[in-house]
C-alpha cells in the first residue's frame, strides 16, 4: 500500500484567506461603529459599503470552491 500523495499549499490561497478574513473584521466593526453610535457612516445604505460587502462576501465563496477543488483533486475518500 502505497502512503497518500503529500498535499501542497497554496500561500497565495491562504494569502487571499488572511485579507478577506481582515476585510470582513474591519467591515464588520465599521457596522458596528453606526450601530452604537460613534459614526455617522451606515455602510448597509451607502453604495461603497454594500460594494464592499458584496466583494468581501464573494471573495469568501470563491475561496470556499477553490480550496473544495484542491482538496478533492486525489479523489474522495469514503
Amino acid at each position: 500500500m502505497t502512503p497518500p500523495l503529500a498535499r501542497q499549499r497554496w500561500p497565495i490561497v491562504d494569502a487571499l484567506r488572511g485579507v478577506a478574513i481582515i476585510s470582513m473584521v474591519a467591515f464588520h466593526a465599521t457596522w458596528d461603529l453606526y450601530f452604537f453610535g460613534y459614526s455617522t457612516l451606515d455602510v448597509t445604505q451607502d453604495p461603497r459599503g454594500r460594494w464592499a460587502s458584496h466583494l468581501i462576501a464573494g471573495t469568501f465563496l470563491t475561496l470556499v470552491g477553490i480550496g473544495l477543488v484542491l482538496s478533492v483533486r486525489g479523489g474522495f475518500d469514503a
